[in-house]
């Protein structure tokens, strides 16, 4: 008995030894960094750069959670300050971007939709169309939202536009101020 127990234990002993050498053999040491790692990146990887890796007897790699390094999401950063507006006029520099515009089939209407470029309370934004000395306007609030002004969608409905190219600007007012966008043509089918 006592020749079968010290089998068993040695064979035991055996099989842990052979377990642990090959989990360390899977497992990549300190200057393992960089060496036999997967080519396929992972889902938070940037996208890779010029710079060479590592050698495997060169210092291991950074760890990912210390501040600016490689794979780590850049922290999001203020937007810089804008000019201070003279006094009155909120919108001085301001500008206007239409974001979208078109006819919208399913809205039954001609639709564009915009920014400013600035964080501004309250306001209204005006689409308004012209085509062959017809002018139609449509109107909604504007909304302030992290780095912006926006727009969100306004629209004129079709039952006041006629068939064909409408020429479209989009208008942003707060009190007497105003900024308008370049205007956009647009086509309104049948």
């Amino acid at each position: 008995m006592p020749r079968t127990r010290s089998r068993v234990l040695a064979a035991a002993v055996g099989v842990a030894l052979l377990t642990g050498v090959g989990l360390a053999a899977c497992t990549p040491g300190p200057s393992d960094a960089g060496a036999g790692a997967s080519s396929s990146p992972s889902p938070s990887s940037t996208t890779p750069t010029s710079t060479p890796s590592p050698s495997a007897t060169g210092p291991s790699a950074p760890a990912a959670d210390e501040p600016g390094q490689p794979g780590e999401p850049a922290e999001p950063t203020a937007a810089p300050p804008q000019p201070a507006p003279a006094p009155g006029d909120a919108l001085a520099g301001a500008t206007l971007t239409v974001a979208f515009s078109g006819y919208d089939a399913a809205a039954g209407a001609l639709v564009v939709g915009g920014y400013v470029d600035r964080v501004l309370e309250g306001g209204t934004c005006t689409v308004t169309a012209t085509k062959g000395g017809v002018t139609v306007t449509g109107s909604g609030p504007a909304t302030p939202d992290a780095t912006t002004t926006s727009c969100g969608t306004v629209g004129i409905p079709r039952a006041q536009l006629s068939t064909g190219t409408w020429t479209a600007t989009l208008t942003y007012r707060t009190g007497a101020a105003s900024v308008s966008a370049a205007p956009v043509p647009v086509e309104v089918a049948q």
